[in-house]
């Protein structure tokens, strides 16, 4: 009895781990925020089973594989010399290695790299190294041999058509290998019409300033840069284009329109549908690189899913293009893949094709994968509150997702419901909607809140007025009370001119109060580190509290220290770099000197960021152009006071101080090259030092 208890015991404690590995094996279970880091999710999609050539008695072999095709009553998996034919339950139907003409002649399926099916049932496959396109009737006949189309000015140009689809009106796009043009568009009878899609090649700053001062050798070579080019290709329900591209790390994916113009457009700070977003650059025995898409297929509601040849994973994006889910990876395990080569939607499982494997993988949604593409089916046929029942399903799994939070909340909002849509559009970082939520709330709050503010307004103005009145004849009748002497320093009266009688007056007549500040000593030093720490203070506060549409920043990792000296260093560099420049120049300035100059140009930017931050929280998206013209006048305002203000301390004319300014800049480069060798040299010290100590305590420890 003991026994059996002790059995049944350690059966429930191991059945749960082994439940979890189980749904868990084989998938690469995380997501990406809007700030590009990698988050846990669950797996959205797990391997059904796995199907090799020994599941058909029928079937010699499954080596070769290199493209799939799904219609509505078949499956079609094309190897390098067959082509087998499968039913939607994966059943076998039929395998063709031999196709026969109208006249009894019979061509092989050798050399074949590429499956399409048309509406009607016609077949095209495309065989590359043979330069031609197969096409058969329904019944696996051979219908015509597609041989090289004219296309002037490139006869000498290899043709090798790899990947094509059709589309409902007959046309035939061909993607060729080794022409960089873009995809072929062909019409029904074989005729070519024109480039589709055509990748131009984009040029870095970096590589634009080579190019200045390379030799004319160099620019020959360069001219070689060739345009990405395309990969694979399917055409969605709405009858676009979609082709990945190889070797490009902006577009791996393209939507292309009936012009060949990519329309995948995504907002702003949302990551290009370009797969993983943070990889290795360098390692041994590990993918390295950007991903690079092989393969896409689309499903019935806007979903489309990307195959990964880097790391052999499996993207999946919504219409979108925001990252539903990730599974796969490189290995021999079960759910993970040897050389993954073709994907494609059977219903709403999953088909991928391993060529090195000979396998054919099925994967099926998991119940945290049944309510995530249930959500995304239901929005995209505008069944908003059916999808946010599923999208708070979906939220019990994976708490992380914020397309589930925007999905509720744009229903939400639907429903008018708008303080409860901008808590979940805020939770999903969905700002295009949350502005919209905002300003519904916010025209609510003003009609009842803007009479009585209008009047407390009006009356606090009142009162203030009356008592300056009030004041201003009190010392008008006892002027014995003026004071005649010095206002005593740290005084009220002192600290109201220090910090707002002269900073204000230098704002409206620089010149003079520059002047003042050089000859007379006015300027103060208090209020110099009082703007330097508050413009410190402001770096920190509007990387935390800037309004929500407009604040794209991580405010769950703040480095104030870092923030802070964002403002602390380049002052210092440019004051120092400045005093270095003048005391050569002639310049009449003292470091201090310089140092309040700075400050007070500083103070009124200061102010004016200080008020775009705090509109920042007020205003909807179509406003925010206040706060971009308010920092942009900060910016104005700090260069002009700044350049007045050195103009008279250092007693230079324009074309002078013009010059010291260009100067100062070179100044500061040069302070920043010897600080790095600086840290440079002291690394070097303190590993020395470390290596030295080490090798002491070895040696007589």
């Amino acid at each position: 009895m003991k026994k059996r208890l002790l059995c049944l015991l350690l059966i429930l404690l191991v059945f749960p781990v082994y439940a979890f590995s189980d749904g868990r094996e084989g998938t690469s279970n995380y997501l990406y925020t809007l700030h590009r880091e990698p988050v846990a999710a669950p797996p959205a999609y797990t391997l059904a089973y796995s199907l090799t050539a020994r599941d058909y008695p029928d079937m010699d072999g499954l080596d070769g594989m290199v493209d799939a095709y799904v219609t509505e009553d078949a499956v079609y998996i094309l190897c390098a010399k067959r082509l087998v034919v499968l039913n939607h339950d994966l059943s076998f139907r039929c395998m063709v290695k031999t196709v026969t003409g109208e006249d009894g002649t019979g061509t092989d399926l050798d050399a074949c790299s590429g499956i399409t099916v048309t509406v009607d049932g016609d077949i095209y496959i495309t065989q590359s190294e043979k330069s031609r396109i197969l096409h058969l009737n329904p019944d696996y006949t051979l219908k015509r041999i597609m041989e090289r189309p004219v296309i002037v000015g490139y006869e000498n140009v290899k043709y090798r058509p790899t990947k094509m689809v059709v589309d409902n009106a007959g046309r035939l796009y061909v993607i060729s290998k080794g022409m960089y043009e873009g995809i072929l568009e062909l019409n029904a009878d074989g005729s070519f019409t024109r480039f589709f899609g055509v990748n131009e090649v984009k040029f870095t700053p970096w590589q634009l300033l080579w190019r200045v001062f390379s030799t004319r050798e160099q620019r020959a070579r360069q001219s070689l840069w060739l345009p990405s080019d395309f990969t694979n290709l399917c055409i969605d329900q709405d009858g676009f284009l979609f082709a990945t591209l190889l070797g490009s790390e902006q577009e791996t994916v393209k939507r292309l329109n009936a012009k060949g113009e990519n329309i995948i457009k995504v907002p702003t700070q949302q990551p290009y549908p370009s797969g993983d977003l943070w990889v290795n650059q360098s390692g041994f025995g590990i993918p390295t690189g950007p991903s690079q898409f092989i393969a896409v297929d689309t499903n019935d509601c806007g979903v489309y899913i990307c195959l990964d040849s880097t790391r052999s994973r499996v993207f999946a994006y919504n219409e979108d293009h925001s990252l539903l889910f990730v599974f796969g990876g490189p290995g021999d395990r079960e759910g993970y893949f040897r050389n993954p080569v073709d994907i494609a939607f059977i219903g709403d499982n999953i088909l991928v094709l391993d060529a090195l494997a000979q396998s054919i993988e099925i994967f099926s949604p998991t119940l945290y994968g049944q309510a995530l593409m249930n959500a995304v089916r239901s929005q995209y046929r505008y069944g908003y509150e059916t999808a946010a029942e599923y999208w708070q399903e979906t939220l019990l799994y994976n708490h992380n997702f914020n397309l589930a939070y925007s999905g509720i909340g744009r229903m939400l909002l639907r429903s008018g419901r708008y303080e409860e849509a901008m808590e979940y559009l805020k939770k999903g970082e969905d700002r295009v909607y949350y502005d919209k939520a905002y300003e519904k709330v916010r025209t609510a709050t003003m009609r009842r809140y803007f009479v009585p503010a209008v009047a407390a307004a009006a009356a606090i103005l009142i009162l203030i007025l009356v008592l300056r009145l009030i004041f201003r004849k009190k010392k008008d009748r006892n002027p014995e009370d003026r004071p005649s002497a010095p206002v005593p320093r740290w005084s009220p009266a002192w600290f109201r001119e220090t910090f707002l009688g002269f900073p204000f007056r230098l704002l409206l007549r620089p010149f003079k109060r520059f002047d003042e500040m050089k000859f007379e000593r006015r300027g103060s030093y208090l209020f110099a580190f009082t703007v330097l720490f508050l413009e410190s203070l402001t770096a920190v506060m509007s990387y935390v509290y800037t309004g929500f549409l407009i604040n794209y920043n991580d405010i769950y990792r703040v480095n104030s220290l870092y923030l802070a000296l964002t403002v602390l260093f380049p002052v210092g560099l440019f004051v120092l770099g400045n005093w270095c420049v003048t005391t050569l120049l002639d310049g009449k300035g003292r470091l201090g000197e310089i140092f309040q100059v700075t400050m007070y140009a500083i103070f009124p930017m200061c102010l004016l960021q200080l008020l775009g931050l705090l509109l920042s929280n007020v205003l909807v998206l179509d406003e925010m152009v206040i706060v971009t013209a308010l920092t942009a006048i900060g910016g104005v305002l700090f260069f002009v006071y700044l350049f007045i203000g050195l103009a008279v301390v250092h007693e230079y004319g324009f074309g002078r101080c013009i010059g010291c300014l260009l100067l100062t800049l070179l100044a500061m480069m040069v302070l920043v090259f010897i600080l790095m060798l600086l840290f440079a040299l002291v690394s070097d010290v303190v590993d020395f030092v470390t290596v030295l100590s080490k090798e002491l305590m070895l040696k007589f420890f």
